[in-house]
């Protein structure tokens, strides 16, 4: 079991309770106020990005995620994506399209990376 923050990870994201994204929120937090080592700050800016998207607070989530990006996140691709992700949610259609490239880039079988590129090509068109 990953138990980053005291959460069991392995039933993945998506299957958090409110309960395990407040603890990840504050836990986060913590760790960003503090200025903890440059190591952890990359995971947690990361994290505390996914807690606000999916409070659909996007306008917290995007500098989050590019704290991440800054502070060389491991998986820079997913960092790109989900504040390409955040982008989408907020029509900045410009900018998402920008991140779903740098994902691909990163990683050329990011097949969600793909389709957001593809979908928000198709919002543009229609503007």
């Amino acid at each position: 079991m990953n138990a980053r923050y005291g959460i069991d990870w392995e039933k993945g994201f998506e299957n958090l309770t409110k309960e395990d994204y407040e603890k990840i929120f504050v836990e986060t937090s913590k760790i960003i106020e503090a200025k903890h080592p440059t190591e952890l700050l990359p995971g947690a800016f990361y994290d505390r990005g996914l807690v606000y998207y999916d409070r659909s607070d996007y306008g917290k989530a995007i500098p989050d995620f590019s704290s991440a990006i800054q502070f060389a996140f491991n998986h820079p691709a997913d960092a790109y994506y989900c504040r390409g992700l955040a982008y989408y949610s907020i029509d900045k259609y410009d900018n998402a399209l920008s991140d779903f490239i740098e994902a691909i880039k990163i990683a050329p079988d990011f097949e969600n990376a793909k389709s957001m590129r593809d979908q928000t090509i198709k919002e543009q068109e229609k503007q």
